[in-house]
């Protein structure tokens, strides 16, 4: 598998110090509720990737059928799977003959990007009740409030299958590309320079096994850390352009959380990633 795609999530917990009380704000407050849930830090539901999806799209991307199973799949299977399993595609006939049942509250909202992207009444309803809204987005050049808009979807035979919560363009200003998101604001520091921890990552990419060395290769790039962790991403963000065809289209874009431990070793704290090129099908 690519190199970008083994770095997975695992089951570590994160948790950030706060200021006393009594120096919050509301939002503040409230992130601080969070924080005191023993199981709101956990990694796989506290953080998420974000990535320009198309050229007109930018969301928060979660996986479905991940492993170990989150509420998102929950609440998409219990739809999905009422009446058909294929209740959620508006793909013709023509596709694919006796194939697909069409799903006439499915509404196809965007297919300028790798997926065909989709939207269901009865699914956002679902989504918004599980996952809170008010979130930090941390860009490469900054963090910013926001509010995630519309909750979408992209289902596909071969690529990755996932629930999109979708950021208006307002929110990414200032703060370069979207990267990821989070409840809690994470305190990360953005003026270093990553040269030498960049090398090392490099070099323990080098050490992981690699299914497709002759696809096109893009650096994993250090954008912030805090204390021994070092936040990354791997993309070259050609998902804008709107031409899968494009020679330079990177299939596996991921962000990976590095733990820097004894040794100066490194070690994957945190990792997402998508499979663009279809892995399955191959």
């Amino acid at each position: 598998m690519r190199r970008a795609m083994s770095l997975i999530i695992v089951g570590t917990s994160l948790i950030f110090s706060c200021r006393s009380d009594s120096a919050k704000t509301t939002d503040e407050k409230q992130d601080a509720a969070i924080a005191r849930r023993p199981d709101a830090l956990k990694v796989d539901t506290a953080i998420f990737a974000v990535y320009n999806l198309s050229p007109h799209i930018i969301g928060i991307a979660i996986e479905l059928n991940n492993f170990p199973p989150n509420t998102i799949d929950s609440a998409f299977n219990a739809i999905a799977f009422r009446d058909s399993a294929v209740l959620f595609t508006s793909q013709p006939d023509a596709v694919a003959p006796g194939l697909y049942k069409p799903c006439p509250d499915c509404i196809v909202v965007d297919t300028t990007g790798p997926y065909i992207i989709e939207k269901n009444k009865e699914l956002e309803k679902a989504i918004r009740q599980k996952i809170p809204n008010g979130m930090y987005l941390y860009g490469t050049n900054g963090i910013k409030k926001f509010r995630y808009q519309d909750v979408l979807y992209a289902i596909d035979e071969c690529m990755s299958n996932v629930v999109i919560l979708t950021v208006a363009p307002q929110d990414t200003a200032g703060i370069g590309k979207p990267l990821l998101a989070s409840y809690q604001q994470l305190p990360l520091h953005y003026n270093k320079n990553y040269q030498q921890i960049d090398k090392s990552i490099a070099q323990w990419l080098k050490t992981q096994p690699d299914d497709y060395p002759n696809m096109n290769y893009v650096p994993t790039k250090t954008f912030a850390d805090l204390d021994s962790l070092y936040f990354t991403y791997t993309d070259n963000f050609t998902m804008t352009d709107g031409d899968r065809n494009n020679e330079r289209m990177y299939f596996f874009p991921s962000r990976t959380i590095f733990k820097k431990v004894a040794n100066d070793s490194l070690t994957v704290f945190w990792g997402a990633g998508l499979d663009l090129f279809g892995i399955p099908c191959d």
